[in-house]
């Protein structure tokens, strides 16, 4: 379990099969982490993606393996050697928690369509990719959290498959956000609440037999179950 809080950042080294058949590919990365020592096997979001350590020979040179499937449903793919990633260690029991939980289990992607400045502020906006907008979108609200590129963030606006968010500068300077371009693809993570405020509605609505489906989750219907 992460926070969406960045520790540190990380230039991608390389990414490359293991073996030419091997189901498994190899992403190496040039990461100094904060904090405790390294233990190989321990859980890291690298741009919001949970992978295991599998080797570091030194605290700058650290080894992930990760499947073809990890690449088919998250943007590591569309990265090049020395692309900025953004970098956090699993949560201990008793460390705070500043952002919102977050799993490092992707549910898909977005694509940068502008970034325009607010004020002190840049505002995002983007779109998410066709394929897995249905199933991402019912647990986006406005006010509400998202994890992009593993970064906690709050929703400004949506509007059905685009939506809003504000980077103040401290973001900015301590996340990889600042190096994204439009077209740019990021992953994104729907925030575990909604999805267990969801869950809960659904379960509620299949007791009462052939009920039609539950009306769209607002903070009213959260609130009115319990979950704010």
């Amino acid at each position: 379990m992460f926070t969406g809080l960045v520790q540190a950042l990380a230039h991608l080294h390389s990414l490359a099969p293991r073996t030419a058949e091997a189901a498994t590919l190899r992403l190496r990365l040039d990461a100094p982490l904060p904090g405790r020592s390294l233990e190989i096997g321990e859980s890291i979001a690298v741009n919001g993606i949970c992978l295991t350590l599998t080797a570091a020979p030194s605290p700058l040179d650290l080894s992930f393996d990760i499947l073809r499937e990890t690449l088919a449903r998250t943007a590591l793919a569309h990265k090049t050697p020395g692309a900025l990633l953004n970098l956090e260690r699993a949560l201990r029991v008793g460390d705070p928690l500043g952002g919102h939980l977050v799993t490092g289990h992707v549910d898909g992607t977005a694509r940068l369509l502008a970034a325009t400045p607010a004020g002190p502020d840049i505002a995002l906006r983007l779109r998410l990719a066709p394929d897995r907008a249905p199933d991402i979108r019912p647990y986006l609200l406005p006010k509400g959290s998202i994890a992009l590129d593993g970064t906690s963030l709050t929703l400004a606006e949506v509007d059905n498959d685009t939506f809003a968010v504000h980077l103040i500068p401290h973001t900015r300077t301590q996340t990889a956000l600042h190096a994204l371009r439009p077209g740019d693809l990021l992953n994104v993570e729907a925030d575990l609440l909604a999805k267990a405020a969801a869950g809960a509605l659904r379960t509620s609505s299949a007791a009462t037999g052939d009920a039609p489906p539950p009306p769209a989750i607002t903070w009213q219907r959260l609130h009115d179950a319990g979950f704010c």
